[in-house]
């Protein structure tokens, strides 16, 4: 019985460039994903020795004043994603990277394939928009 080599192989350069990618994420973002960083803004401002009626007042006014934004409805689902993952990012910097790894794969899929430019495109911008 024999088994074939390149299946072994293909799973270990998958794994290394997961990990690459792991590492690269862990450098840039390390500092906001810190394990003793403070997720509650009530007790940010309470540590800051401020009266509790005043940090609930400060509260109600930010979400108020959250509430009333206008703009384009994706940024606020993409605000509370990242605000969920505890990341630094402000929605407008979430659009650009999506936007530079959808023209990055696209290069990439134009140097390694033959695929036509349209599907090139709806690849690219399904890899960075939405995996």
């Amino acid at each position: 019985m024999t088994t074939a080599i390149s299946p072994l192989i293909y799973i270990a350069i998958f794994a290394a460039v997961l990990l690459l990618f792991a590492g690269i994420y862990l450098l840039v973002f390390g500092k906001s994903i810190e394990r003793n960083s403070v997720l509650n803004r009530r007790m940010v401002l309470i540590e800051k020795a401020r009266a509790k009626k005043d940090v609930l007042e400060q509260l109600r006014k930010e979400r108020a004043s959250a509430g009333r934004k206008g703009g384009i409805p994706i940024f606020g689902t993409l605000e509370d994603r990242v605000r969920k993952a505890n990341l630094s990012l402000s929605p407008q910097s979430l659009i650009l990277m999506m936007i530079g790894v959808s023209a990055a794969m696209i290069v990439l899929l134009g140097l390694t394939t033959a695929a036509e430019l349209s599907l090139r495109i709806v690849v690219g911008v399904a890899l960075g928009f939405g995996g």
